[in-house]
């Protein structure tokens, strides 16, 4: 059956996915606007690359002031995720804890970057 699925190119998706994303029916897609919007700058940050992100939030609060950004931390501790918020400072920011453990595993594999979707979402 699934290899029937792959060759006829069709999307088969478990339940429990699509409930975790919200994406299960219960919520409506709101319509597209062609007025424009400021957006939410997104990032991912692992153990390790907290140093990274420093930068990250001075620039595009520099840049972009009116931007909302969005730190999502896979994998971090509470005093790393806790120190993110103090630089964070603002509430235009948020730092966001994000646990994979409930997707597959190839959902922490950084190579194939699975964490995106499921992080936009």
């Amino acid at each position: 059956e699934n290899l029937k699925d792959v060759e006829e190119k069709r999307l088969v998706t478990d339940s429990k996915y699509l409930a975790l994303l919200g994406l299960d029916g219960g919520m409506s897609t709101p319509s597209y606007s062609s007025k424009p919007q400021n957006v939410t700058i997104v990032t991912l940050v692992r153990p390790g690359g907290e140093i990274n992100i420093y930068g990250f939030i001075k620039n595009v609060s520099h840049f972009l002031p009116t931007n909302n950004i969005a730190i999502f931390g896979v994998g971090l501790l509470e005093d790393q995720l806790q120190n993110l918020r103090s630089v964070c400072n603002s509430s235009r920011c948020n730092v966001i804890p994000f646990d994979l453990t409930p997707f597959p595993n190839h959902a922490e594999d950084d190579r194939l970057h699975v964490y995106r979707p499921l992080v936009i979402q």
